[in-house]
């Protein structure tokens, strides 16, 4: 789902690719079988918020006005 998702393709270096930290994360958090489809679905949720991250680590000291313009459009 990570590859397929193409983020790396498009921001290359300014974003991680740790798809197998994310998903343990999640296995950490949910280590009970039933939870598998679970864990596929938290380890997503957690890479979006890592790759948010990294955007604003990115961006956030030459173009504060964007980062204000994203997080309005966020909220």
């Amino acid at each position: 789902w990570w590859e397929e998702l193409g983020i790396i393709k498009e921001m290359g270096f300014l974003t991680r690719n740790q798809p197998v930290l994310w998903f343990m994360l999640s296995t950490l958090a949910l280590p009970e079988p039933q939870f598998s489809r679970l864990r596929i679905e938290f380890a997503k949720i957690t890479a979006l918020i890592f790759v948010i991250d990294d955007l604003f680590d990115v961006y956030g000291d030459d173009q504060l006005d964007d980062l204000v313009l994203f997080v309005e459009a966020f909220n």
